[in-house]
């Protein structure tokens, strides 16, 4: 994951998205020619996402105790897909999460079920979804912080 090709998604007061001032229909995507590197920032948010994954197929009888981990993590990623880089790109990580994500992360029978038994034991849970300000100012780790601070 070292590149991915940039789409244009977000959408202006009509719903359209506007490049290089040529109005393309909301619904349609909108992505660039050549790929570009994944900002640090955000390997970095995978690779802490990847660790508490870690912890959590090493143990996963003990979900209450390391989904709080696992979760700001998570949110942290997600919330940096809302920042912008110096040329005005979203921070991607759509490639970088989810399905490719659980794919590399829970690749053998072991880990899929270690991951399973984790959600199992979490089943019936409440937990906390706090504002993207607050993910970034305290779930995320001190290291991607100074990274995203001069980041909008």
């Amino acid at each position: 994951y070292k590149e991915y090709i940039p789409c244009h998604q977000e959408l202006d007061w009509n719903n359209t998205v506007v490049i290089n001032g040529k109005t393309i229909p909301s619904g349609v995507q909108v992505c660039e020619d050549k790929p570009v590197s994944y900002h640090p920032v955000v390997r970095e948010a995978v690779m802490d996402i990847a660790r508490q994954a870690q912890i959590i197929i090493q143990k996963p009888e003990n979900a209450g105790e390391t989904v709080g981990g696992f979760t700001a993590a998570f949110a942290c990623a997600g919330d940096i897909s809302y920042l912008k880089d110096k040329n005005g790109r979203r921070l991607s990580i759509e490639d970088l999460s989810g399905k490719d994500f659980d794919a590399i992360q829970f690749n053998t029978v072991q880990r899929a079920r270690a991951y399973a038994k984790f959600n199992f034991y979490l089943s019936g849970g409440v937990y906390e979804s706090p504002s993207r300000d607050y993910v970034l100012k305290n779930w995320c780790s001190p290291k991607i912080k100074e990274m995203i601070k001069d980041l909008k």
